[in-house]
């Protein structure tokens, strides 16, 4: 019986285009995926954009266009963009602003309440007299009551990093009116995480869910105890609004992971796939891809909810760190700002998709985008070493072996691809994609030192068999490399699956399977090209001059 998966990254902020930072989550979970679709896995694999919140309604303001016109620019921009990165889900790139999820958020928020995890009281919030509307989090600037920086919004600090309640924020100004808020009651609803705070401690850092490194976050927010967490908003507001309120609506956060739910139902009920009811099935494993900034949802808001509701915690929820690039934060004036659609313009996608893979261990460290890194990781692995190894086999094969292979017998270069399988198959599993790719960049190494040394280019014409033997050793385990590379690289892996005239496309089950010794190859064919400072620098001279807002 298969195991089945599903598999969620976060939901990208329909608020802007998709950048570079968005990409190192996007990638490697696209790169687990295939993974696990090589592996012989059932994967639903979903995701789409967050479509609520004050920043679209704001936006949307500016365009003086409706917040919905707003959200649909940007989730065609998205779908666009990772197209170009090989980026597909199932069903489609859906929004959390659709009928099927307004409808399964307000049947949950009653089944909560039903089950007494929400209560209303009174609050104190902040309100702009001029405009005369309430102000969240966004609204507000002031200073970091943790760290005293100047200009934080009213919900964390982007410098210490701590989270705090709107209240907290001190010398508070709206960013609408630039006026000083003042304090006004308004009625909310709030989930009780106290409710849940024992047997979440107990599953969250007794169990495996989560990395140790991320337990060491949670730990901290247990031992100052929980908060019951705030899931209303006053109008005006963008989201959808409180069955049986006027001038209510849920706040972004909690309908934004109940579109994890919807958007798998929709697929599951549209498609041919076996997850009905995947969030009750316990054969199924969900798995969630987040970024160090949302630890806090994901990992105590989410799974209480969850259990409130009588679903399946999550398998696994994996942490990843930030991008920089050159070492900085992204920045439109150095020119580091850099989207995905100026990105794929001058550089093929597969590039980027190899070096975060060269990066991404299991770890939350942040990733650097280093330019000078990024070309010479790029041209030496996989230009110099693994497409080498193609070009020069197939060219030689093309040239005096009429296109065809020998029949070969296992040497000791074939017992390392073996190994080497093996050792990938648990890299790529583990999400270790930094050991993955170096343990494949290692093999075609050996491979390469061995066609080397052979100098099958010599003998060609005097030890036909010899080098014939040795083109066909080195082809085959280029083969291999490739093999191992397709979730990373899938477009190349395709056209090598052609250029070699395979039969079954590759998967984990027939990766170690000979070449047909009885096949005419096709010629080579350029796969991919080197990165030049050029187009390196075209893409920094153009993110400088990219606006959006």
């Amino acid at each position: 019986m298969f195991e089945k998966y599903l598999i969620t990254p976060a939901l990208p902020y329909a608020n802007g285009p998709i950048h570079l930072g968005h990409l190192i989550e996007q990638v490697q979970v696209n790169i687990f995926v295939r993974y696990l679709r090589m592996a012989n896995k059932k994967v639903l694999y979903i995701c789409g954009v967050d479509s609520h919140g004050t920043p679209i309604e704001l936006n949307a303001k500016k365009f003086k266009i409706s917040p919905f016109d707003f959200v649909k620019i940007w989730q065609e921009s998205h779908c666009k963009s990772f197209n170009a990165f090989g980026i597909n889900f199932d069903g489609k790139y859906f929004s959390t602003n659709i009928k099927d999820n307004k409808e399964l958020v307000s049947s949950l928020f009653q089944i909560l309440k039903n089950s007494e995890s929400i209560e209303t009281r009174d609050i104190k919030q902040f309100y702009d007299d001029k405009l005369k509307r309430f102000l969240t989090d966004r609204m507000l600037i002031g200073e970091c009551p943790q760290c005293g920086a100047q200009k934080q919004y009213g919900d964390s600090c982007e410098k210490c990093g701590v989270f705090f309640r709107l209240l907290e924020l001190v010398n508070p100004r709206s960013t609408l009116s630039g006026s000083k808020p003042i304090l006004k009651k308004s009625k909310h609803y709030f989930f009780k995480l106290k409710k849940f705070e024992k047997r979440l401690k107990k599953i969250m850092l007794d169990g495996n869910i989560i990395k140790s490194e991320v337990k060491k976050f949670l730990k901290m927010w247990f031992e100052n105890g929980l908060q019951n967490w705030d899931i209303s908003r006053d109008n005006p507001y963008f989201g959808f609004r409180i069955p049986s309120e006027k001038n209510k609506c849920f706040y972004v956060w909690f309908d934004a992971p109940i579109g994890y739910v919807s958007f798998s139902n929709v697929v599951a009920n549209s498609e041919k796939h076996n997850f009905i009811n995947c969030w009750m099935d316990e054969s199924c494993k969900v798995m969630h891809f987040i970024g160090k900034d949302i630890i806090y949802f994901h990992t105590l808001f989410w799974p209480a909810m969850l259990m409130a509701l009588g679903y399946n915690m999550p398998y696994k929820i994996i942490v990843h760190g930030m991008l920089t690039i050159n070492g900085n934060k992204m920045s439109k004036s150095k020119g580091t700002f850099i989207t995905a659609d100026v990105f794929v313009k001058h550089i093929d996608a597969e590039s980027l998709r190899y070096y975060f893979a060269s990066k991404m261990s299991n770890k939350i460290e942040d990733i650097d985008l280093n330019m000078l890194n990024f070309k010479n990781k790029v041209n030496s692995d996989l230009v110099n070493k693994v497409i080498n190894l193609l070009s020069r086999t197939l060219t030689l094969l093309n040239k005096y072996y009429n296109s065809k292979i020998i029949n070969i017998d296992s040497n000791i270069l074939t017992l390392q691809a073996k190994k080497t399988v093996n050792k990938v198959y648990l890299n790529y599993m583990s999400c270790n994609t930094f050991l993955a790719t170096k343990n494949i960049i290692l093999l075609a190494e050996y491979a390469n030192q061995y066609l080397q040394k052979k100098a099958p280019w010599y003998g060609a014409k005097i030890k036909k068999k010899e080098s014939h033997i040795v083109l066909s050793i080195s082809l085959y385990i280029g083969k291999i490399c490739i093999g191992l590379l397709k979730p990373i690289l899938p477009r190349i892996a395709k056209k090598v699956e052609v250029m070699l005239k395979l039969k079954r496309k590759i998967t984990f089950n027939n990766i170690l399977d000979p070449l047909d010794q009885n096949l005419i190859f096709s010629k080579y064919y350029r796969l991919f090209e080197r990165v030049s400072d050029k187009k390196i620098r075209l893409i920094i001279r153009e993110a400088k001059k990219c606006s959006y807002f």
